[in-house]
């Protein structure tokens, strides 16, 4: 077995250069919005200099997995004949923009391998697990202060939006899975003993951060890591172990981090208020409840065509002020990525939709690996309550890992196809 020294040690400046860029990203993802974008623009650049570039963009039109997350671009892009309102049309599209860039991106960077993927998986376990163990030292300080908080609906204070941030939290642990699954080591291979340290206390961090999109996608993580266990690493032990632990886990969490408990008591509080529409305006529940039904009754108005990406904000606005009026004027779009499909492009553009996103998994054998599979998972339980895509934030999440783990699977395909001699 060979350690990181050795096996992802830098072989070129080029690989060196790389990693800095998406260091700057992972940070840019954390504390910067601008030193995200500046990281966007240098990754790009240093895909469009490499070798042979034009043979690559010939390429590119026959790698169908990277066509599809691009195609997402285009399915948006023609809801423009249904849009009244173009310039927030626009507005939408420019968020749109990295799904069409970074997939070009990516396919063209030789850099962005099999060691370097590695490299930012490593680095963002270390990262996230150093801002959460700060996070928990801030918590125990004063824990009576934060766990009011809970009861009326606020969290622990963390570097970007809650939400993202529990999504980068469940994508730092299944990095760090993935990596063990791999007996990957810096300087060690002993480590690996101290990378399940850090996967175990974020997981128990997830649960003090009491974030429900965070949990909902944990959850299944920690169901396929017993099924990836027991199915392909042939661990029978491990694998029934940890699916005893998983409603352990649970139980514990409920009964005993005060943050669940004060989460789940405000939930059934808000929903009880927006059923009997009492004081709603300022329930963060009441926003999101209230926007996925109109998203629903929206597209169930227009079941084929949708209302149009340039019109769904308005029309999200016309049907909370005829059913919840004290709602009015928030700006708010479908709480689920699918409704709000569903709302803006009908039935044809939601189904365009799921196949864009889940077809990458038929191509380099993904459906076998874990660390694809897992972020699928994370993918599908944040579209289920988030409109994850609609925010920066939210879209670069989504696409940088998803494109990383494409990036994994097709080069390690290609290398394991090459002949013994090459």
């Amino acid at each position: 077995m060979q350690g990181l020294s050795t096996q992802l040690s830098f072989k070129s400046r080029n690989e060196l250069v790389l990693y800095g860029i998406f260091s700057s990203i992972l940070l840019g993802l954390l504390f910067s919005r601008f030193l995200l974008s500046i990281g966007m623009i240098a990754l790009l650049l240093h895909s469009i200099l490499q070798n042979d570039l034009l043979a690559k963009l010939k390429l590119f039109t026959k790698a169908w997995p990277y066509l599809m997350l691009t195609g997402v671009f285009f399915l948006c892009a023609i809801s423009y004949v249904n849009s009244e309102n173009t310039p927030y049309f626009l507005d939408r599209m420019r968020i749109r923009l990295p799904f069409l860039i970074l997939p070009i991106s990516f396919y063209l960077n030789e850099y962005i391998n099999v060691k370097n993927v590695y490299r930012i998986l490593y680095t963002l376990l270390v990262l996230i697990f150093g801002i959460c163990l700060i996070l928990t030292i801030q918590y125990s300080l004063n824990p009576s202060y934060y766990n009011q908080l809970y009861e009326v609906g606020k969290t622990l204070p963390t570097p970007i939006h809650h939400i993202r941030f529990s999504l980068l939290v469940n994508i730092a642990i299944v990095g760090g899975l993935f990596i063990n699954f791999k007996n990957i080591y810096l300087f060690h291979k002993y480590e690996k003993y101290f990378r399940l340290v850090m996967i175990t206390f974020l997981i128990i961090f997830l649960h003090l951060l009491a974030v429900r999109s965070g949990l909902l996608a944990l959850y299944p993580i920690l169901l396929h890591t017993v099924i990836y266990y027991i199915v392909i690493k042939k661990k029978w032990i491990q694998g029934v172990v940890l699916l005893f632990m998983i409603p352990i886990l649970g139980y514990i969490g409920y009964n005993h981090i005060p943050t669940i408990k004060n989460k789940v008591g405000y939930t059934l509080y808000s929903i009880d208020k927006f059923w009997a529409k009492d004081n709603i305006r300022d329930l963060s529940d009441s926003r999101r409840i209230g926007s996925i039904l109109a998203g629903i009754d929206i597209g169930n108005k227009n079941p084929l065509t949708g209302v149009g990406i340039g019109d769904i904000q308005e029309e999200t606005n016309k049907y909370l002020v005829e059913n919840y009026p004290a709602l009015k004027g928030l700006n708010l779009l479908p709480h689920n990525q699918y409704i709000y499909f569903y709302a803006t492009m009908g039935i044809i553009g939601l189904i365009m939709f799921i196949v864009l996103t889940l077809g990458p998994i038929l191509f380099y054998k993904a459906y076998l690996d874990y660390y694809f599979i897992a972020l699928q998972l994370i993918g599908i339980s944040s579209f289920m309550v988030e409109h994850t895509i609609e925010t920066q934030l939210g879209t670069a999440i989504y696409l940088l890992f998803f494109l990383l783990s494409l990036n994994y699977l097709r080069l390690a395909s290609l290398n394991h196809n090459k002949p013994a001699n090459a």
